[in-house]
């Protein structure tokens, strides 16, 4: 854990130093900027910046880098902020670096393992579901993605509590049983065993924001378009 908190940390310096201030008055999340905090970068001296934006404009392969970061970039905006919000789901909900260590799939059992520890996901199309590449089965059977947002305030802050009891029903494979790989946020118990199914796409989710910030934040650099930074402190926010 203490490796995780440490590599997070460099990475918000990292962006954060590296982006230009937000533009007075904007919102993130709740709170308005009206006077910057910053006022330079830390990183990134001004003259490396510089020599960064003029190599774009001297040579092929500062170019195509930049376009690439850029490319890439826009598709991540393009998602919007509450895509990323929901992304990073909050504390209540489990994160797992395995499905379950020793049994693998809830329902092919190791055979998962044939494939390393490695479930496919979509976050885009297919958000909070993850899907076995031995057997095929989409993971949890019940539509957490509305549970999970019934139960969010204003705040994109989770609580259980309050989350629609409908959605925890068994909609993929009914005919398996109502509640068979229903995961609430804490784990598919299946046969005694629990399967952390949705604390792995979280865990999945979270180390993928990483990558995400870093685009942003190379997007940012090479360009010097103020949206990449805009945007990629609006996630920091979070």
């Amino acid at each position: 854990m203490k490796k995780i908190t440490v590599r997070l940390l460099a990475l918000v310096l990292s962006c954060v130093c590296s982006m230009s201030l937000l533009p007075a008055g904007m919102l993130v999340g709740s709170a308005a900027v009206k006077t910057p905090i910053k006022t330079k970068g830390t990183i990134y001296t001004e003259k490396e910046i510089a020599t960064c934006r003029t190599n774009v404009k001297k040579y092929n392969w500062a170019s195509a880098t930049k376009n690439s970061y850029c490319a890439s970039a826009d598709k991540m905006i393009a998602n919007g902020i509450d895509f990323y919000y929901l992304l990073m789901s909050s504390n209540e909900v489990w994160r797992s670096y395995y499905v379950s260590e020793t049994n693998g799939c809830p329902n092919c059992g190791l055979d998962v393992y044939d494939y390393g520890n490695k479930y496919n996901i979509d976050f885009v199309n297919k958000p909070f579901k993850i899907t076995c590449p031995a057997c095929s089965m989409v993971f949890p059977t019940n539509d957490f993605e509305s549970y999970y947002k019934s139960g969010l305030d204003e705040h994109y802050v989770f609580n259980s509590q309050k989350a629609n009891k409908q959605y925890l029903k068994n909609v993929s494979y009914p005919e398996k049983g109502e509640y068979w790989g229903v995961d609430d946020g804490t784990g598919v118990v299946i046969g005694g065993t629990r399967y952390t199914v949705i604390g792995w796409y979280t865990n999945q989710a979270w180390s993928h924001i990483y990558g995400v910030l870093n685009t942003l934040k190379f997007a940012y650099l090479y360009s010097g378009e103020q949206k990449y930074a805009t945007f990629g402190i609006a996630i920091l926010s979070r």
